[in-house]
């Protein structure tokens, strides 16, 4: 026996309600007929609610303009689809809040007029994993590179030092052959600036990879204290380049790393001082400002600059601005490393000859309650 018409819709109507998207019906005009109970909590209105309200209801403001040439064309051609293939939808809820969605349009047809059915589904949570596994395949890329310049570093940089300790250690062996007595002292020292330059290059090298893997522990740190020390630790640099420091007195209280932290400055005021300083009247300011997102601590020096070609190259590992300035190349990395790690990040504004402000922003929530 075939089920009354009653029973049909009821059935239907049942069925409406069980599937897991949200179900949208509308007429020709756009006017709804249909929402079931899914589509009525994704876009946050009551049951019964949207019904006899146009769709574009559901719209997002700026593309409401478009709505209506859209729903014209379907409703001429009525073909099952997805709606807007290759471009982000995205739904408005009654509270204003938006979220990303996918559509699947199908045309029914009730005797003279066809209602248009939309199924939508709320991807904020794919939207969100995408957005993980994007950031994970960059990490994985950054890494690549980092393990690529790290080769190059055991293969080149690594090999340098050594090259130059055997040629001294070769020149010394000759002075002793030919009993060059007085000559023994610069080979000996040659020796021992390979050596130098060599353990500096392994003890940047451990640093880096202890930045990146070690979990933080945080504490209260006192950044007037800190900063007042790491000057304090840099005095005998200051003094010999004729540097002038101004330092605010009024840094927040954080919730970070001190160890971590400490890093992050002292080579950022280092970084300053060797590279920072060579104008007549040598400076370097430390300040800090609030944002409505972010805190923001400066290092700005008034030396020669960096070009903007420069600018993210110099916090990628073994980079340098020239291969005979100072240095491994990597306290910028190791900078930009706990400055992740920590929520934030560091950037460089510079402009060739008028000096360089070194930033680090920092999650407001990194600050200390008061006591």
């Amino acid at each position: 026996m075939n089920p009354l018409p009653q029973e049909n819709e009821q059935r239907l109507q049942a069925i409406i309600e069980a599937v897991p998207n949200g179900i949208l019906g509308t007429d020709a005009a756009g006017y709804l007929l249909l929402a079931n109970a899914e589509a009525e909590r994704m876009f946050g209105y009551e049951p019964g609610e949207l019904l006899g309200k146009s769709v574009e209801i559901l719209v997002p403001v700026r593309f409401r303009q478009n709505h209506p040439a859209l729903h014209e064309a379907f409703t001429k051609n009525p073909v099952k689809r997805q709606m807007g293939a290759g471009r982000d939808l995205v739904g408005l809820r009654k509270d204003g809040t938006e979220f990303p969605t996918e559509i699947g349009l199908n045309p029914m047809v009730q005797g003279t007029e066809t209602v248009i059915v939309a199924s939508v589904v709320d991807i904020t949570e794919r939207k969100r994993i995408e957005a993980r596994l994007q950031e994970a395949y960059e990490e994985v890329r950054r890494r690549n590179r980092e393990m690529e310049r790290l080769v190059y570093t055991i293969s080149h940089d690594l090999r340098s030092p050594l090259e130059a300790a055997m040629g001294f250690a070769e020149l010394l062996r000759e002075d002793i052959a030919e009993r060059k007595m007085d000559e023994v002292p610069d080979a000996l020292a040659g020796i021992g600036r390979a050596h130098e330059q060599l353990r500096l290059l392994i003890e940047d090298l451990l640093e880096l990879s202890r930045a990146g893997g070690m979990a933080l522990k945080p504490e209260r740190v006192d950044l007037n204290l800190l900063l007042r020390e790491i000057i304090q630790t840099v005095a005998p640099m200051v003094a010999a380049k004729g540097v002038h420091i101004e330092s605010a007195t009024d840094f927040p209280t954080l919730l970070a790393d001190p160890k971590r932290l400490r890093q992050v400055f002292q080579n950022l005021v280092v970084n300053a001082l060797k590279y920072g300083t060579g104008s007549a009247q040598p400076r370097i300011r430390l300040f800090w400002k609030e944002t409505a997102e972010d805190l923001r601590f400066c290092i700005a020096d008034n030396g020669q600059g960096i070009p903007k070609e420069a600018h993210r190259r110099i916090f990628e590992v073994f980079q340098r601005l020239a291969s005979s300035q100072e240095g491994t190349g990597i306290g910028l990395a190791i900078v930009a490393r706990i400055a992740d790690l920590h929520g934030g990040k560091v950037w460089v504004e510079s402009t060739p000859g008028q000096g360089a402000s070194f930033w680090v922003s920092l999650p407001k929530a990194l600050v200390a309650p008061r006591d």
